[in-house]
This record gives structure tokens, C-alpha cells and sequence, in this order.
């Protein structure tokens, strides 16, 4: 018999699909100030004939403030307001919420 996964709940709005593709789009209700990424944990069960263990798959969540799909660790202007990044941390001192 073939190997079968399953993911008893969803997390943080992902699921390990039975091919083992993760799926869903990724939510964290509050971030930290300052915070770009959030490791979570997804249970997994994978089962093969009478044999079922349940794994842990680590996943990093990364903020993407401006959902231009590009995340805030790698976008020059996370928040999409046309000022760098860098240009509003020199002159306004900003940081994100």
C-alpha cells in the first residue's frame, strides 16, 4: 500500500497535502514589531499499512506587509508607499506595527 499523509488541522492556514505539497495561504494574526518571519510546527501523519507515525514539519512564515508577494525581508519598500525602506528608517525613524 501506498504511503498516505494527513494533516489533522490546519495551521496558521496551511496543510501538508497527501502528495506532501504544503498548501494554503499563510496567516499570523498579530506580528511583532520589528518581527519578519514566524516559525511554526505542522503535525503530520503519515501512515503505511497498519503503521501510522505522526511527524513534525518545521515551516518558516515570512511577512509580506504589502502582499505584493515579494517578502519584507527582501522588498526594498514593504509597505508600498513609493519610500525605501531604508530612506524611511533614516528620516522618520518608522517601523512597522
Amino acid at each position: 500500500m501506498a504511503q498516505r499523509l494527513k494533516t489533522p488541522t490546519s495551521v496558521n492556514g496551511l496543510t501538508v497535502e497527501n502528495n506532501g505539497s504544503l498548501t494554503g495561504i499563510p496567516t499570523v494574526d498579530k506580528w511583532g514589531d520589528g518581527e519578519e518571519e514566524r516559525n511554526i510546527t505542522i503535525l503530520v501523519k503519515v501512515k503505511k499499512d497498519s503503521e501510522e507515525v505522526t511527524v513534525s514539519v518545521p515551516v518558516t512564515i515570512q511577512r509580506d506587509t504589502d502582499g505584493d508577494g515579494d517578502p519584507d525581508v527582501t522588498d526594498p519598500d514593504d509597505d508600498n508607499d513609493g519610500i525605501s525602506d531604508k530612506d524611511e528608517k533614516k528620516k522618520w525613524n518608522r517601523s512597522k506595527s
